[in-house]
Protein backbone atom coordinates (compact mmCIF):
# COMPACT_ATOMS: atom_id res chain seq x y z
CA UNK A 1 0.00 0.00 0.00
CA UNK A 2 1.49 3.31 -1.10
CA UNK A 3 2.11 6.07 1.43
CA UNK A 4 1.44 9.73 0.63
CA UNK A 5 3.10 12.84 2.05
CA UNK A 6 1.00 15.08 4.28
CA UNK A 7 1.20 18.86 4.60
CA UNK A 8 1.07 20.98 7.71
CA UNK A 9 -2.61 21.84 8.10
CA UNK A 10 -1.74 25.33 9.34
CA UNK A 11 1.02 26.69 7.07
CA UNK A 12 0.62 24.15 4.23
CA UNK A 13 4.34 23.33 4.15
CA UNK A 14 5.29 19.80 3.12
CA UNK A 15 8.99 19.46 3.87
CA UNK A 16 9.90 21.93 6.61
CA UNK A 17 9.73 19.51 9.56
CA UNK A 18 11.67 17.62 12.23
CA UNK A 19 11.20 13.86 12.65
CA UNK A 20 10.08 12.94 16.17
CA UNK A 21 9.43 9.19 15.78
CA UNK A 22 10.19 6.81 12.93
CA UNK A 23 7.52 4.64 11.29
CA UNK A 24 7.32 1.22 12.99
CA UNK A 25 4.80 -0.86 11.02
CA UNK A 26 4.56 -3.05 7.94
CA UNK A 27 1.81 -2.98 5.33
CA UNK A 28 0.58 -6.34 6.66
CA UNK A 29 -0.13 -4.65 10.02
CA UNK A 30 -2.90 -2.51 8.48
CA UNK A 31 -6.26 -4.04 9.37
CA UNK A 32 -9.82 -3.28 10.41
CA UNK A 33 -8.86 -3.91 14.05
CA UNK A 34 -6.20 -1.19 13.93
CA UNK A 35 -8.87 1.33 12.96
CA UNK A 36 -11.45 0.27 15.57
CA UNK A 37 -12.01 2.90 18.26
CA UNK A 38 -10.47 2.34 21.70
CA UNK A 39 -8.82 -0.95 20.81
CA UNK A 40 -6.02 -2.34 23.01
CA UNK A 41 -3.05 -0.01 22.38
CA UNK A 42 -0.30 -1.61 20.29
CA UNK A 43 2.15 1.29 19.74
CA UNK A 44 1.97 1.06 15.94
CA UNK A 45 2.36 4.42 14.25
CA UNK A 46 3.45 6.27 11.13
CA UNK A 47 6.52 8.46 11.08
CA UNK A 48 5.66 11.43 13.31
CA UNK A 49 6.99 14.90 12.45
CA UNK A 50 6.75 18.44 13.83
CA UNK A 51 6.37 21.45 11.52
CA UNK A 52 9.33 23.78 12.04
CA UNK A 53 7.20 26.85 11.26
CA UNK A 54 4.22 26.52 13.62
CA UNK A 55 4.80 23.40 15.72
CA UNK A 56 1.88 21.31 14.44
CA UNK A 57 2.67 17.60 14.83
CA UNK A 58 1.46 15.14 12.21
CA UNK A 59 1.90 11.67 10.74
CA UNK A 60 3.89 11.76 7.52
CA UNK A 61 3.56 9.95 5.15
CA UNK A 62 0.22 8.10 5.52
CA UNK A 63 -1.98 5.76 3.49
CA UNK A 64 -4.47 7.44 1.15
CA UNK A 65 -7.63 8.97 2.63
CA UNK A 66 -10.11 6.72 0.84
CA UNK A 67 -8.34 3.61 2.20
CA UNK A 68 -8.57 5.12 5.68
CA UNK A 69 -12.29 5.80 5.20
CA UNK A 70 -12.78 2.21 4.04
CA UNK A 71 -11.02 0.83 7.13
CA UNK A 72 -13.14 3.01 9.42
CA UNK A 73 -16.28 1.94 7.58
CA UNK A 74 -15.48 -1.69 8.34
CA UNK A 75 -14.21 -1.04 11.87
CA UNK A 76 -15.70 -2.65 14.96
CA UNK A 77 -17.55 -0.98 17.81
CA UNK A 78 -15.59 -2.11 20.86
CA UNK A 79 -16.04 0.35 23.72
CA UNK A 80 -19.48 -0.41 25.18
CA UNK A 81 -17.99 -0.77 28.68
CA UNK A 82 -16.89 2.88 28.71
CA UNK A 83 -20.05 4.49 27.32
CA UNK A 84 -21.46 5.44 30.73
CA UNK A 85 -18.24 7.24 31.70
CA UNK A 86 -17.83 8.82 28.26
CA UNK A 87 -21.37 10.15 28.43
CA UNK A 88 -20.66 11.91 31.73
CA UNK A 89 -17.39 13.38 30.44
CA UNK A 90 -18.77 14.52 27.10
CA UNK A 91 -21.96 16.04 28.52
CA UNK A 92 -19.75 18.04 30.89
CA UNK A 93 -17.90 19.43 27.87
CA UNK A 94 -21.15 20.24 26.05
CA UNK A 95 -22.27 22.38 29.00
CA UNK A 96 -20.03 25.05 27.54
CA UNK A 97 -22.49 25.47 24.64
CA UNK A 98 -25.88 23.89 25.42
CA UNK A 99 -27.15 26.68 27.74
CA UNK A 100 -26.72 29.10 24.82
CA UNK A 101 -29.05 27.05 22.57
CA UNK A 102 -32.80 26.52 22.46
CA UNK A 103 -34.08 22.94 22.65
CA UNK A 104 -35.11 23.35 19.00
CA UNK A 105 -31.51 23.91 17.91
CA UNK A 106 -30.20 21.64 15.16
CA UNK A 107 -27.17 19.75 16.44
CA UNK A 108 -24.68 17.57 14.53
CA UNK A 109 -22.12 15.16 15.95
CA UNK A 110 -19.37 14.01 13.58
CA UNK A 111 -17.98 10.57 14.44
CA UNK A 112 -20.92 9.72 16.69
CA UNK A 113 -20.32 5.96 17.09
CA UNK A 114 -23.56 4.34 18.20
CA UNK A 115 -25.07 7.74 18.99
CA UNK A 116 -24.80 7.51 22.77
CA UNK A 117 -24.31 11.27 23.15
CA UNK A 118 -27.09 12.04 20.67
CA UNK A 119 -29.31 9.75 22.74
CA UNK A 120 -28.39 11.62 25.94
CA UNK A 121 -29.19 14.96 24.29
CA UNK A 122 -32.46 13.57 22.90
CA UNK A 123 -33.49 12.58 26.42
CA UNK A 124 -32.73 16.13 27.57
CA UNK A 125 -35.23 17.49 25.04
CA UNK A 126 -32.98 18.24 22.07
CA UNK A 127 -34.95 16.41 19.37
CA UNK A 128 -33.14 17.86 16.34
CA UNK A 129 -29.95 15.85 16.80
CA UNK A 130 -28.09 14.25 13.90
CA UNK A 131 -24.91 12.25 13.45
CA UNK A 132 -22.36 11.17 10.86
CA UNK A 133 -20.47 7.92 11.45
CA UNK A 134 -18.44 5.77 9.02
CA UNK A 135 -18.70 2.49 10.98
CA UNK A 136 -21.82 0.60 9.92
CA UNK A 137 -21.39 -1.77 12.88
CA UNK A 138 -21.48 1.14 15.33
CA UNK A 139 -24.63 2.59 13.76
CA UNK A 140 -26.44 -0.77 13.88
CA UNK A 141 -25.95 -0.65 17.67
CA UNK A 142 -27.70 2.72 18.00
CA UNK A 143 -31.16 2.94 19.55
CA UNK A 144 -33.84 2.91 16.84
CA UNK A 145 -34.98 6.50 17.46
CA UNK A 146 -31.37 7.68 17.07
CA UNK A 147 -30.27 5.30 14.30
CA UNK A 148 -32.54 6.97 11.75
CA UNK A 149 -30.84 10.30 12.50
CA UNK A 150 -27.34 8.99 11.70
CA UNK A 151 -25.82 9.09 8.23
CA UNK A 152 -23.36 6.23 7.62
CA UNK A 153 -20.54 8.11 5.93
CA UNK A 154 -17.72 10.53 6.61
CA UNK A 155 -18.27 14.28 6.56
CA UNK A 156 -18.09 15.22 2.87
CA UNK A 157 -18.96 18.34 0.85
CA UNK A 158 -22.67 18.38 0.01
CA UNK A 159 -23.68 15.81 2.62
CA UNK A 160 -25.96 18.44 4.25
CA UNK A 161 -27.44 21.75 3.10
CA UNK A 162 -25.40 24.86 4.03
CA UNK A 163 -26.34 26.68 7.26
CA UNK A 164 -28.28 23.63 8.49
CA UNK A 165 -26.90 23.34 12.03
CA UNK A 166 -26.63 25.62 15.04
CA UNK A 167 -23.98 23.50 16.76
CA UNK A 168 -21.46 20.96 15.47
CA UNK A 169 -19.25 18.90 17.76
CA UNK A 170 -16.83 16.00 17.50
CA UNK A 171 -15.20 13.95 20.25
CA UNK A 172 -11.84 12.24 19.57
CA UNK A 173 -12.36 12.71 15.83
CA UNK A 174 -10.37 15.68 14.51
CA UNK A 175 -6.99 14.00 15.02
CA UNK A 176 -8.13 11.11 12.79
CA UNK A 177 -8.88 13.39 9.82
CA UNK A 178 -6.38 13.34 6.95
CA UNK A 179 -7.31 16.85 5.77
CA UNK A 180 -8.56 18.85 8.77
CA UNK A 181 -8.63 22.05 6.71
CA UNK A 182 -11.20 20.59 4.31
CA UNK A 183 -13.11 19.13 7.26
CA UNK A 184 -13.33 22.54 8.97
CA UNK A 185 -14.37 24.26 5.74
CA UNK A 186 -17.31 21.84 5.52
CA UNK A 187 -18.23 22.55 9.15
CA UNK A 188 -17.97 26.29 8.50
CA UNK A 189 -20.35 25.95 5.55
CA UNK A 190 -22.89 24.03 7.65
CA UNK A 191 -23.08 26.66 10.40
CA UNK A 192 -24.78 30.07 10.37
CA UNK A 193 -22.89 33.18 11.40
CA UNK A 194 -22.02 32.81 15.12
CA UNK A 195 -22.96 29.11 15.10
CA UNK A 196 -21.07 27.00 17.64
CA UNK A 197 -18.41 24.34 17.15
CA UNK A 198 -16.69 22.14 19.76
CA UNK A 199 -13.66 19.88 19.35
CA UNK A 200 -12.58 17.43 22.04
CA UNK A 201 -9.40 15.46 21.38
CA UNK A 202 -5.96 14.53 22.67
CA UNK A 203 -3.52 17.25 23.69
CA UNK A 204 -0.03 16.42 22.44
CA UNK A 205 1.46 18.83 24.98
CA UNK A 206 -0.36 17.38 28.00
CA UNK A 207 1.69 16.05 30.90
CA UNK A 208 0.86 12.34 30.29
CA UNK A 209 1.97 12.56 26.65
CA UNK A 210 5.13 14.48 27.49
CA UNK A 211 6.01 11.89 30.15
CA UNK A 212 5.35 8.80 28.01
CA UNK A 213 6.54 10.03 24.62
CA UNK A 214 6.28 7.31 21.97
CA UNK A 215 5.03 4.88 24.65
CA UNK A 216 1.81 6.87 24.96
CA UNK A 217 -1.26 5.09 23.51
CA UNK A 218 -2.01 8.34 21.69
CA UNK A 219 1.02 7.91 19.41
CA UNK A 220 -0.97 5.62 17.17
CA UNK A 221 -1.55 4.82 13.50
CA UNK A 222 -5.15 6.08 13.70
CA UNK A 223 -3.98 9.61 14.49
CA UNK A 224 -2.93 11.81 11.58
CA UNK A 225 -2.64 15.16 13.38
CA UNK A 226 -1.66 15.76 17.00
CA UNK A 227 -2.97 19.07 18.31
CA UNK A 228 -2.01 21.25 21.25
CA UNK A 229 -4.10 24.13 22.59
CA UNK A 230 -1.96 26.51 20.54
CA UNK A 231 -2.11 24.65 17.23
CA UNK A 232 -5.82 23.79 17.43
CA UNK A 233 -6.56 27.48 18.03
CA UNK A 234 -4.47 28.42 14.98
CA UNK A 235 -6.20 26.01 12.62
CA UNK A 236 -9.70 27.00 13.72
CA UNK A 237 -8.91 30.70 13.39
CA UNK A 238 -7.44 30.03 9.94
CA UNK A 239 -10.76 28.56 8.82
CA UNK A 240 -13.05 31.33 10.01
CA UNK A 241 -13.78 30.52 13.65
CA UNK A 242 -13.41 32.75 16.71
CA UNK A 243 -12.15 31.09 19.88
CA UNK A 244 -14.35 31.19 22.98
CA UNK A 245 -12.13 29.00 25.14
CA UNK A 246 -9.74 26.06 25.07
CA UNK A 247 -9.02 24.09 28.23
CA UNK A 248 -7.96 20.75 29.72
CA UNK A 249 -11.10 18.82 30.76
CA UNK A 250 -11.21 16.29 33.59
CA UNK A 251 -12.62 12.98 32.35
CA UNK A 252 -14.58 10.35 34.24
CA UNK A 253 -12.75 7.11 33.63
CA UNK A 254 -12.56 3.64 35.16
CA UNK A 255 -9.39 2.14 36.59
CA UNK A 256 -9.99 -0.65 34.07
CA UNK A 257 -9.63 1.80 31.20
CA UNK A 258 -6.53 3.39 32.72
CA UNK A 259 -4.90 -0.06 32.76
CA UNK A 260 -6.15 -0.60 29.21
CA UNK A 261 -4.35 2.56 28.08
CA UNK A 262 -1.21 2.12 30.16
CA UNK A 263 2.08 1.03 28.52
CA UNK A 264 2.48 -2.12 30.65
CA UNK A 265 3.20 -5.55 29.17
CA UNK A 266 0.30 -6.60 26.96
CA UNK A 267 0.09 -10.12 28.41
CA UNK A 268 -0.08 -8.78 31.99
CA UNK A 269 -2.65 -6.18 30.94
CA UNK A 270 -4.94 -8.77 29.36
CA UNK A 271 -4.64 -10.96 32.45
CA UNK A 272 -5.59 -8.12 34.78
CA UNK A 273 -8.51 -7.02 32.63
CA UNK A 274 -9.88 -10.56 32.43
CA UNK A 275 -10.55 -10.67 36.18
CA UNK A 276 -14.37 -10.61 36.39
CA UNK A 277 -15.00 -11.55 40.02
CA UNK A 278 -14.16 -10.45 43.52
CA UNK A 279 -12.76 -7.28 44.98
CA UNK A 280 -10.30 -6.65 42.16
CA UNK A 281 -13.15 -6.62 39.66
CA UNK A 282 -14.92 -3.97 41.76
CA UNK A 283 -11.71 -1.94 41.96
CA UNK A 284 -11.27 -2.11 38.18
CA UNK A 285 -14.73 -0.65 37.64
CA UNK A 286 -14.26 2.18 40.14
CA UNK A 287 -14.77 5.61 38.55
CA UNK A 288 -12.36 8.48 39.05
CA UNK A 289 -12.23 11.98 37.57
CA UNK A 290 -8.82 12.87 36.20
CA UNK A 291 -7.12 14.88 33.47
CA UNK A 292 -5.86 12.15 31.15
CA UNK A 293 -4.40 14.39 28.45
CA UNK A 294 -7.31 15.79 26.44
CA UNK A 295 -8.23 19.29 25.35
CA UNK A 296 -11.60 20.85 24.61
CA UNK A 297 -11.98 23.85 22.31
CA UNK A 298 -15.18 25.88 21.84
CA UNK A 299 -15.52 28.46 19.08
CA UNK A 300 -18.09 30.26 16.95
CA UNK A 301 -18.25 30.87 13.23
CA UNK A 302 -16.86 34.36 12.75
CA UNK A 303 -19.58 36.88 11.90
CA UNK A 304 -19.68 37.95 8.26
Amino acid sequence: MELYATRCAICDSEECYTVLYRKNFKESDLSIDLFSARRLPDRIHYQIVRCNKDGLIRSNPIIDQESIYDLYGKSRFTYEQEIENLTISYLDALKGVLPKLSVDAKILEVGCGNGFILKALYKKGYKNVFGVEPSSEAVTKADKEIREKITIDVLRPGIFTPNTFDFIFFFQTLDHIGDPGSFLRICHNLLPSRGYILAFNHDIESLPLRMLGSRSPIIDIEHVYYFSKKTITKIFEKHGFSLIKVYSPADVISLRHIIWLSPVFKRLKIRLLSLEKGIFHRILNKKIRIRVGNLCMIATKTAN
